[in-house]
């Protein structure tokens, strides 16, 4: 398996870590490394691009503590998506799969560093060694399908961490849902497959492995909070688009209509939080974007389109049958009542198009 790492050095990479936590299964997720901290036997075919569907296990590495060597905490399973090199760097997309649990952080760290000798470690003040290294998972304490219950131990895992102690909450989004059948919503290939014109609800868990201290009156300003965006036009709320943090841990929901259309549309959706003292959406942290296509509704436009044309055929119906200077008054009728019923769909169509 493929472990790929991301430390506390730079805010970006800590930033990584709570977006493996946070987005979907099948969502895309992409790290970056200089070539020297990748191990040299994959460099070749990260250059090919031919380390694709194979397994992965992201992990943060904690370098705070220069007297000790880094600890590491997996987070997220997956696959490789895509690799590509670019001059002195490399990029990996990530198809995202279950979270991985370690179910004894200490012995998880004992082992791994037996399976490989070339781990993030401190040398001279500085930390060296592989961020991406092709490592046995045999006898190593590694779940890559965790519960909600061992995602709330990730969580507790990290905050114990310096780099995460300030963190009020963590979050995930566990999946968008069809409002009306409670149907998933699948995320193939990194996007969400939306239907023409249905409600969708996207539903969010977080949970604050440290208890938070609420002042007795609370104001917004008071408040995390998590905030969803998209572009209006395709994809429209229904009811808030931001959802305070005011308790310690609970299931939340973001309701949305994907537009009703004639042809396949492309979609983003945003996921973003709120610190406390904002309050303006510009103030927003943003976190990720998921892709989304919406697929037509043929029936219902076609349909659409014939309520709305049958009060201009049946106008043209009549005007026909009352006029007596009409020959082959029947045909005349019926085309009439053709060209009525077709006008109206194609009203329906073009008039749903999207720019």
């Amino acid at each position: 398996m493929l472990f790929f790492f991301s430390s506390d050095s730079a805010p970006r990479y800590r930033q990584d870590i709570l977006r493996a936590l946070a987005m979907p299964a099948g969502a895309r997720l992409q790290f970056r490394y200089r070539l020297r901290h990748v191990a040299l036997g994959l460099h070749d075919r990260i250059e090919g691009n031919q380390l694709v569907d194979a397994d992965v296990c992201l992990s943060y590495v904690d370098t705070s503590d220069q007297n000790s060597p880094p600890a590491i905490a997996p987070v997220r399973a997956g696959k490789v998506a895509y690799t590509e090199v670019q001059g002195d760097f490399c990029v990996f997309e990530f198809a995202l799969a279950g979270f991985a649990f370690a179910q004894d952080i200490d012995v998880f760290n004992r082992q791994i560093r037996t399976q490989s000798g070339n781990l993030p470690m401190w040398k001279d003040g500085k930390v060296v060694g592989h961020f991406c290294e092709e490592i046995a998972t045999q006898g190593l304490p590694l779940r890559l399908d965790a519960d909600t219950g061992e995602w709330q131990k990730i969580c507790e895992t990290l905050a114990k961490y310096p780099a995460y102690q300030a963190e009020p909450m963590f979050y995930r989004l566990e999946g968008v849902y069809e409002s009306d059948s409670n149907k998933p919503v699948p995320c193939a290939e990194g996007t969400l497959e939306l239907q023409s014109g249905k409600l969708y609800d996207v539903r969010l868990l977080h949970y604050s492995p440290k208890a938070i201290v609420f002042p007795a009156r609370l104001e917004n300003k008071d408040l995390n909070w998590l905030t969803a965006d998209a572009d209006e036009k395709v994809l429209t709320f229904v009811g808030t688009r931001a959802l305070a943090i005011d308790s310690g841990y609970d299931r939340k929901t973001v309701r949305f209509r994907a537009a009703v259309t004639a042809t396949p549309l492309d979609a983003r959706l945003s996921l973003s939080r709120r610190p406390v003292g904002a309050t303006k959406p510009e103030e927003d942290m943003w976190d990720f974007d998921l892709h989304a296509r919406i697929k037509p509704a043929w029936l219902r436009l076609v349909g659409l389109g014939l309520v709305i044309g049958l009060p201009v055929a049946i106008q043209g119906m009549i005007l026909a049958l009352s006029n007596e200077k009409v020959t082959y008054r029947e045909y005349v009728v019926i085309a009439v009542a053709i060209l009525g019923l077709v006008g109206g769909v194609l009203t329906t169509m073009f008039g749903t198009k999207k720019s």
